[in-house]
């Protein structure tokens, strides 16, 4: 995906994960249902100078992980911004109950021109199966008109 979005200019990498507690069974449910109590590693929040943004988003339970939903509600300059979000899944009804959680937070959170892709763990690896559809979600992307 990485090397998908570099072809279209100047790209960075970041990575998101739990600082702690990610282990332990109760801060897992503790988080799944308070993610504002998820503690991250430091990573840009400002995303001022960014015209897009892509996340990649494992599927967990049919949910996204916590540490991207306390991603999302940390970030800052995140209006008007073309997003792709990429979840990553073992199986596809998870990742469109997913989808549907993460679209209703992202309404919630920052208004956005949005566009999915959904990739099975199988694929995940295959960078014939992935390029294709990533160019296509960059297109649609970069072509849908931003409404507040």
């Amino acid at each position: 995906l990485f090397n998908t979005l570099r072809k279209y200019g100047k790209s960075e990498l970041l990575q998101i994960s739990h600082r702690t507690g990610r282990r332990n069974p109760v801060k897992r449910i503790l988080y799944r249902l308070f993610p504002a109590t998820v503690k991250i590693n430091a990573t840009i929040t400002d995303l001022k100078k960014y015209d897009l943004i892509c996340l990649g988003i494992p599927v967990l339970a049919a949910h996204p992980s916590s540490a991207i939903l306390k991603y999302l509600q940390l970030c800052t300059h995140m209006k008007n911004k073309k997003l792709i979000c990429c979840y990553i899944y073992g199986f596809e009804g998870n990742a469109k109950k997913c989808s549907r959680v993460l679209s209703k937070t992202l309404k919630k959170l920052h208004p956005s021109a949005m566009a999915e892709l959904f990739i099975s763990w199988e694929d995940s690896n295959s960078s014939e199966k992935i390029i294709p559809r990533m160019n296509k979600a960059i297109d649609r992307v970069t072509t849908q008109s931003i409404t507040a």
